[in-house]
C-alpha cells in the first residue's frame, strides 16, 4: 500500500501538463528556423574567445537582438578576471630522431572559418609556463589511478614530460595528476579511438575529428573552487582584491594541447621501451595502427610554453523581465563565449536562448506577464572555468539566495539525442515538458518517447528516461553548488568529433547535423522557463529529493569502515521521506479544492474567496528554499573545498566533471590517524543534522 501511494504521487507531479496551455502554443509560434540558424551563422562569423575584442562585437551585437524582441531592460555587467592567451609555444621531439610539432590545424576548403588557422591558437586556459625538457612518459588517460598504475611498475615520473589522451575525465586533473607525480610538463592529445576515424569518417567527410584537430580548453584546478582564479567567493570587480598569482587554483607546470598526428611520432618514438600498453590494460592502447608503450626510453621531448596573464574584462548581458510577483526570480542562462568559432558549443545553444527571447518578447506585447519575473543571461568566460556565472552570482549572492526559484542552463542543441540532468525535485518537470514536444527528427514522437527509446533506467516505479546528478562542466555549478539554487541543464547530442577545436563551425553543423533541433531546444527551454515562471505552484517534487538521498545514504555501506554507524543519517532520511509524502499529500489536497472552488464558483457565478493562497505561497516558499537547507555552512564542505556549499552534490574531486553525491563525506576517506574513524563519524552525523533541518522545514506549518 505504501509503494502503491508514493507511485500515485510519484507521476501525480508528472500528468499535471497534459497538454500545452494557450500561452505555451503561442510561445512557440514565435520560434523560427530561418531567424535562428540566420543568428547562429552570425554568432559562428568571428573566433569569439572571451576578453578579446570579438567577444565584445557579439556583445553588442547579443543586445541589440534582445532589444530587437522587445525586451528592453538589457544590461551589460563587466568584470575582470585574470585570464591568459599564448605567447609562445612549441614541442619538439629531441631523441631518438627530430620532430617539430605542428600546433596548427589544417585548413579545410569547404570550411571558409578554418582558413584562418591562427584565430585562436591552440593552448590550454589558465595553463602553466616553462620551458622544460625531459624523457616522454605515456600514461593512458592520465588519471591518478594511471599513475599509480605505472609508479607501482616502477616507472619514476620525477621531471619527466607526460603524454596522456583526452577523455574520461576534466583535462585539469589530468595535468594536476601529473604534477602532484613529479612531471615537468604534461601533453595532452585527442586520440582517434575515442573521437577520430576509429568512429567513422572524419571531418568534412564525416563528423569526427580530423588528424590536425585539436581540443583547446581550460585545465584551471576547479575542484578548489570555480571562477576567476584570483577572486575565489568575491565578484572579479576592476578593482578586487587579488590573491597573489601563486595562490591562484592553477597549474605551476606547462601542458599544451595536441592533435593525433603530432603525438604520432612522439607515441613512435616510445615503441619498444618501457611497458607495453596491452600488458597493463586494453584501455591503455590507442586507435593508431601501432603498439602503444609507456617508456621512459631514449625519447626525450623540450616543451615550452609561455602564457600571457593578464586582467582583462568580460561582459555578461542579462535581460529582466518583471513578473507579478517581483520578489521571485526563475534564471535561464547560456554562455556566449567559445575557444574559436563555438558553433555547437556553445552557440548552438545561444540560438535556443535567442529564440526564447523572441517568443517571451512576443508574449509581453500581447500584455502576458509572467506570475515570477525572468532573467535570461548571456554568460561570457564559461570555457576558462565559468566565470561569467560565478562572478555574477558571488557580485548577487544575497539578492539570488533570496529570491532565485531555479536556475535553467543549455550548452549545445545540436543533434538527435536529448539528454538533461538536474537536482532530483525538478527531474520529473524536465520529463513532462518532453511530453510535450515533437521530436525534430521523428515528429509522430515526443521528444520523451525517443528519450525513453534510447536510455532508461529502472525505478521504484518501472523504467524512466535518466535524468543525471549535477557535477560541474557547466553555469549551473555556481547557482547550485555555491548559492543554493536548484537547477536543470539540458542538451541535444549529436556524434561530435571537433569539439573546442577549429571546426566547431557553421559549415560542420551544415555538413552533418543539420539545424532542426535549434527549435526543439528553445521549444524544451523556454516551456521548462515558462513552467517555472508562470504555474500558480512551482513545479518541483522534494519526494523525488527522498528517493536519491535513500539510495546515497545506502551507497555508503560500500564505501564507509564498518565502524562507522549511518544509523542516524538513516534516520533523517526517513523523517525527510514522511514529511515529503505529508507535503505532497498537502498539495493535491489543496490542488483539489481548488478544482472544488473554482466549479463553485462557476455555477454559483460568484467571486468566492479563495483561502488557499496563503497556503500556495507557503508551498512555494518551502519548494523553492528546501535546497538552500543543504547549503547550511559558510565554511563549505570541507577545508579545502569552502567555495562548494551543497552537502549532497560536488564535483569529483579527481573526476573533474561528474558528480559526487556527499562530498563533505569523501572528503574525509582518505585520512589517516588515531582519529579517522572519529572525523568520519562526526562528517557522517553532520550531514543526518543538515538532512534532518530540511525534513523539519518540510515539515513545519
Amino acid at each position: 500500500m505504501f509503494k502503491i501511494r508514493i507511485l500515485l504521487l510519484f507521476f501525480t507531479v508528472g500528468i499535471v501538463f497534459s497538454k500545452l496551455s494557450s500561452i505555451e502554443k503561442k510561445l512557440f509560434k514565435s520560434f523560427s528556423l530561418s531567424r535562428a540558424k540566420k543568428n547562429l551563422k552570425k554568432l559562428t562569423s568571428i573566433a569569439h574567445i572571451a576578453g578579446s575584442k570579438n567577444d565584445k562585437i557579439l556583445v553588442d551585437w547579443t543586445v541589440d537582438q534582445f532589444k530587437s524582441y522587445g525586451l528592453n531592460d538589457v544590461t551589460v555587467e563587466e568584470y575582470w578576471p585574470l585570464i591568459n592567451f599564448p605567447a609562445k609555444r612549441s614541442l619538439t621531439l629531441l631523441k631518438p630522431t627530430h620532430f617539430e610539432a605542428s600546433l596548427t590545424e589544417d585548413v579545410i576548403d569547404s570550411d571558409k572559418t578554418s582558413r584562418d588557422q591562427n584565430a585562436v591558437p591552440t593552448f590550454h586556459g589558465y595553463g602553466g609556463s616553462g620551458d622544460v625538457t625531459g624523457k616522454l612518459i605515456y600514461v593512458n588517460y592520465g588519471s591518478i589511478d594511471d599513475f599509480r598504475q605505472l609508479k607501482d611498475l616502477g616507472v619514476d615520473f620525477k621531471g619527466s614530460i607526460c603524454i596522456v589522451k583526452y577523455g574520461g575525465m576534466f583535462r585539469g586533473v589530468k595535468v594536476r595528476a601529473a604534477e602532484l607525480a613529479g612531471c615537468a610538463g604534461c601533453i595532452i592529445y585527442s586520440d582517434p579511438f575515442d573521437d577520430g576515424f576509429v568512429k567513422g569518417k572524419v571531418y568534412p567527410e564525416g563528423p569526427w575529428r580530423p588528424p590536425t584537430s585539436v581540443q583547446r580548453g581550460s585545465v584551471q584546478y576547479n575542484h578548489v573552487y570555480q571562477g576567476d582564479a584570483l577572486t575565489p567567493g568575491k565578484p572579479a570587480l576592476k578593482n578586487a582584491t587579488r590573491l597573489p598569482f601563486d595562490d591562484a587554483n592553477i597549474p605551476k607546470i606547462p601542458s599544451l594541447p595536441i592533435s593525433y598526428a603530432d603525438a604520432e611520432p612522439l607515441l613512435k618514438a616510445l615503441v619498444g621501451s618501457g611497458h607495453k600498453a596491452l600488458d597493463i590494460g586494453k584501455e591503455w592502447q590507442g586507435g593508431l595502427k601501432f603498439d602503444y608503450f609507456t617508456g621512459p626510453g631514449e625519447a626525450t621531448v623540450r616543451l615550452n610554453v609561455n602564457q600571457d596573464y593578464k586582467i582583462r574584462p568580460i561582459w555578461n548581458v542579462i535581460v529582466k523581465i518583471e513578473g507579478e510577483d517581483t520578489s521571485k526570480i526563475v534564471l535561464a542562462g547560456n554562455h556566449r563565449d567559445a575557444w574559436v568559432f563555438g558553433a555547437v558549443d556553445p552557440n548552438s545553444g545561444t540560438a535556443a536562448l535567442l529564440e526564447t527571447g523572441k517568443g517571451l518578447g512576443d508574449l509581453l506585447k500581447t500584455g502576458w506577464k509572467p506570475k515570477r519575473s525572468i532573467w535570461l543571461c548571456s554568460w561570457d568566460a564559461e570555457e576558462y572555468g565559468l566565470i561569467g556565472s560565478t562572478e555574477f552570482v558571488e557580485n548577487h549572492i544575497d539578492e539570488l539566495k533570496e529570491k532565485g526559484v531555479t536556475y535553467i542552463n543549455v550548452d549545445t542543441s545540436m543533434g538527435d539525442n536529448f539528454a538533461s540532468s538536474a537536482t532530483p525535485n525538478l527531474s520529473n518537470l524536465i520529463r513532462d515538458v518532453t511530453k510535450d514536444v515533437k521530436h525534430h527528427k521523428f515528429p509522430e514522437f515526443s521528444v520523451y518517447d525517443k528519450w525513453l527509446e534510447s536510455s532508461k533506467e529502472k525505478s521504484p516505479f518501472g523504467l524512466v528516461t535518466p535524468v543525471g546528478g549535477l557535477g560541474a562542466g557547466s553555469d549551473f555549478v555556481p547557482f547550485l553548488q555555491h548559492a543554493g539554487i536548484s537547477s536543470i541543464s539540458l542538451e541535444f547530442r549529436g556524434e561530435y568529433g571537433v569539439y573546442h577545436s577549429n571546426y566547431d563551425s557553421f559549415y560542420w553543423i551544415k555538413e552533418t547535423q543539420g539545424f532542426k533541433s535549434l527549435i526543439t531546444t528553445a521549444e524544451i527551454y523556454s516551456l521548462t522557463l515558462l513552467r517555472l515562471s508562470d504555474s500558480e505552484v512551482v513545479p518541483m517534487s522534494p519526494l523525488h529529493y527522498w528517493l536519491e538521498l535513500f539510495k546515497y545514504s545506502t551507497d555508503l555501506v560500500n564505501i564507509l569502515p564498518i565502524e562507522v554507524s549511518i544509523k542516524k543519517l538513516l534516520e533523517s532520511v526517513e523523517v525527510f521521506k514522511l514529511n515529503s509524502l505529508r507535503f505532497e499529500d498537502r498539495l493535491k489536497s489543496i490542488n483539489d479544492n481548488k478544482k472544488r472552488e473554482l466549479n463553485f464558483q462557476k455555477e454559483e457565478n460568484i467571486n468566492y474567496f479563495n483561502t488557499e493562497q496563503e497556503n500556495f505561497k507557503l508551498i512555494n516558499e518551502k519548494l523553492i528554499f528546501l535546497e538552500r537547507k543543504f547549503c547550511l555552512f559558510k565554511d563549505g564542505i570541507g577545508k579545502r573545498r569552502k567555495w562548494y556549499k551543497h552537502f549532497i552534490y560536488a564535483p569529483g574531486e579527481w573526476a573533474g566533471y561528474d558528480l559526487e553525491y556527499y562530498p563533505s563525506i569523501r572528503e574525509v576517506l582518505s585520512i589517516k590517524g588515531e582519529n579517522r574513524i572519529q572525523t568520519m563519524q562526526y562528517e557522517v552525523d553532520k550531514l543526518a543534522g543538515i538532512i534532518k533541518v530540511a525534513a523539519d522545514y518540510l515539515g513545519s506549518s
